[in-house]
């Protein structure tokens, strides 16, 4: 389902409310993009010099992938570079290896708790293919993980990290360009966020 444009988290970028899906190719710098946004959000700091944050919000950052020591050492470059030194009660990151939003387990009421406890504005969750369990063709599954996202709480914004399937070429060679399309998997996911980007290394082009 479709959420009402609430008020601004990054102005032009994502409102409270809405459920933000961020496409690319693999290692293209999702999750660099998506920590920095998460920041900013936290420090109150525009994103890229290009989109202001009105003001500090709560955000929470579940990431799925990599090593904790990893993400600590991405945080610290991104505050260096920030000129920022983030508040923990602005910024919870939670690290869990396994969740899977598409069934009723211990972790998906932990998150739950989580976000009651915390009230973050803002959640990223890093990426969608680690938060559901199955294909991400199946558009019954999908729309089961979407619709505990929704659970979550109406009015926090949700950001997404998600993979572009492989490029797909016309008879002659040429590049298609899908737009819109362009992610990997069920219809369903376009279908329930507000607006699907993919970041390219020359610019993040909004895509519907």
């Amino acid at each position: 389902s479709k959420f009402e444009s609430g008020h601004p988290i990054i102005d032009g970028f994502v409102n409270t409310g809405e459920r933000i899906v961020l496409t690319a190719k693999q290692k293209a710098g999702k999750t660099i993009l998506c920590l920095q946004a998460s920041l900013c959000v936290a420090n109150g700091v525009s994103l890229a010099g290009m989109w202001t944050v009105p003001r500090p919000r709560k955000v929470l950052y579940v990431a799925t992938e990599g090593s904790q020591a990893e993400l600590q050492a991405v945080l610290a470059r991104l505050e260096a570079a920030l000129e920022v030194t983030t508040p923990s009660d602005r910024f919870s990151i939670c690290y869990t290896p396994v969740l899977h939003l598409n069934r009723a387990d211990d972790l998906y009421a932990d998150l739950k708790a989580q976000v009651r406890d915390f009230e973050p504005d803002l959640v990223v969750l890093d990426p969608l293919y680690r938060v559901h369990a199955g294909t991400l063709t199946d558009d019954g599954a999908v729309n089961e993980t979407t619709s505990r996202i929704n659970m979550l709480g109406d009015r926090l914004a949700v950001i997404i990290p998600h993979h572009n399937h492989r490029d797909r070429r016309d008879p002659h060679g040429i590049l298609i360009n899908e737009g819109g399309e362009s992610y990997m998997g069920s219809f369903a996911i376009a279908a329930w966020c507000t607006a699907i980007y993919n970041l390219s290394f020359s610019r993040l082009t909004k895509l519907g």
